[in-house]
């Protein structure tokens, strides 16, 4: 009788644990497609923004780069390789880990309020 019961939480464990999987799969394409064309709209209005001195239209163009890289960084790495390569950063720079994570749930939160 227990043994029917571990069986069937380990089969809701494992369910839960692959819809996890799939909305973090899902919040990945989603949050690259979006840095993708906050990169691409703010990208436009740079160009289309005739009175910015150059300093500031190459600032401008790093951040934009930079939400570029973010996208195509995202697009193209599974989840797997994201945490490997999140793991080996923290472990060799903590306290710009730090600083990262608090922007990206930064923009994070900034991406997931304009849903509403």
């Amino acid at each position: 009788m227990s043994s029917d019961n571990g069986n069937v939480t380990q089969e809701r464990l494992e369910e839960i644990g692959k819809r996890l999987g799939e909305g973090a799969e899902a919040a990945r394409t989603s949050i690259a497609k979006r840095l993708a064309e906050a990169a691409s709209t703010i990208r436009t209005e740079i160009d289309k923004t005739e009175d910015l001195d150059d300093d500031a239209r190459v600032r401008a163009t790093n951040i934009v780069d930079g939400l570029d890289n973010a996208a195509k960084y995202l697009e193209t790495n599974t989840l797997d390789s994201i945490e490997d390569d999140a793991r080996e950063v923290i472990s060799d720079n903590p306290w710009q880990a730090i600083l990262i994570a608090l922007v990206l749930g930064l923009i994070v939160g900034w991406l997931l309020k304009g849903k509403d």
